[in-house]
């Protein structure tokens, strides 16, 4: 992906420029500066200054052009600068938009087994199925049957006794369109929703304060699911453990900037 043209770049930030206005403190800059700054970052990468890299990659982020490639590539940087938490989390960003592309979850496992984090917990056959379109494409397959439905209703309506024929298409289009509906459920159900990366190693405790006893250890990178906050205590499950870690060290796969 590091490879991607600049005019692809461009392409991708563009179709988000509205984003970039959003909010007072957004660093706005046009489509023409964050394709020179995905082009600088490449070239600071292929250069050996990964750090720097990252720095650009999120200056682009942070300007509302966010896609799976600049994510990817972010990922790869913070993986070359030794930050293991920035690497998983940005994979896995990527992995949310492009969830079947094979450089996204060949790097996200690397960054894993590297960080020494607690391997993925597979999915069920169901899920990993409903996994193979992001929920973008999920919500257009949707819309796009939805008013295929409503179109063949109408037609059965309008034609009545000749129509008949357009209550099998109803039937036949309402199969792939619950199927959608249950794609986009699987991208927004509470668990997945409430997952985070750590970005610094931390002591799992037992309760939310210091002096608790430490549970286990969890190295930056680790993949956790947030189940509940108390001040600055955040409690977070990994596999069938769970316990406190405070809530700086978790930052959150969804709505949140790297």
């Amino acid at each position: 992906m590091l490879s991607a043209t600049k005019s692809t770049f461009l392409v991708l930030t563009s179709m988000l420029v509205a984003l970039a206005a959003r909010g007072s403190n957004a660093d706005v800059i046009s489509p023409t500066e964050a394709d020179a700054l995905y082009s600088e970052a490449a070239g600071l990468y292929r250069n050996g200054n990964a750090k720097t890299a990252t720095k650009r990659y999120r200056r682009i982020i942070a300007s509302g052009y966010s896609s799976a490639e600049v994510m990817y590539n972010l990922g790869l940087a913070s993986m070359k600068a030794n930050d293991p938490g920035s690497a998983v989390l940005n994979f896995r960003r990527a992995w949310r938009l492009k969830p079947r592309d094979p450089d996204v979850n060949a790097a996200m496992t690397i960054a894993v087994k590297r960080a020494g984090a607690p391997q993925l917990t597979p999915h069920s056959a169901v899920i990993r199925l409903l996994h193979t379109l992001s929920v973008t494409e999920w919500i257009i397959l949707s819309q796009v049957l939805y008013w295929a439905c409503a179109l063949a209703a109408a037609m059965r309506l309008l034609l009545r006794k000749r129509g008949k024929a357009f209550s099998y298409v109803v039937a036949l289009l309402s199969i792939p369109l619950a199927l959608s509906l249950a794609g986009i459920w699987a991208w927004r159900t509470p668990d997945r929703l409430r997952e985070g990366v750590v970005m610094t190693a931390a002591d799992v405790r037992l309760a939310p304060r210091s002096a608790a006893i430490s549970h286990f250890p969890l190295p930056a990178g680790s993949l956790v699911r947030v189940l509940e906050a108390s001040g600055e205590w955040a409690k977070v499950s990994v596999g069938s453990r769970s316990g406190w870690i405070p809530r700086t060290t978790v930052v959150p796969i969804v709505n949140s900037q790297p």
